[in-house]
């Protein structure tokens, strides 16, 4: 059976943040993309010094690890983290791996006004 009715889709916007940091939204959305972006930097922080300490093994078990270890105990939801632990499993070798997380870490320090 087809539908006469041609396919549709409802958009809510929830978040916007502008180019100089400010941002329209949801207080409780506004909090919890800035929490994920702190706790991704926090994240690529670990990796790139676990890298730093002991090389490309520590950092192949600190990607590796079945929870990314940021410090924290409230059982939120780490978005952000599992995304760039999967983005950064993909890359061929440590070189790729480290040179990723500079690059995120450098984008980060670029964009402070974006971290509120």
């Amino acid at each position: 059976m087809t539908s006469s009715k041609p396919p549709g889709a409802h958009v809510k916007t929830m978040f916007v943040q502008f180019d100089d940091g400010s941002v329209w939204g949801d207080a409780t959305v506004i909090a919890d993309v800035m929490f994920q972006r702190t706790d991704a930097i926090k994240y690529l922080k670990s990796l790139r010094d676990a890298y730093s300490e002991g090389g490309d093994y520590a950092l192949y078990q600190a990607l590796r690890a079945s929870v990314p270890s940021t410090g924290e105990t409230d059982h939120r939801p780490r978005i952000g983290v599992h995304s760039r632990q999967l983005t950064l499993q993909q890359l061929p070798n440590g070189k790729a791996v480290v040179d990723r997380i500079d690059k995120d870490l450098a984008t980060a320090e670029e964009h402070t006004a974006w971290l509120r």
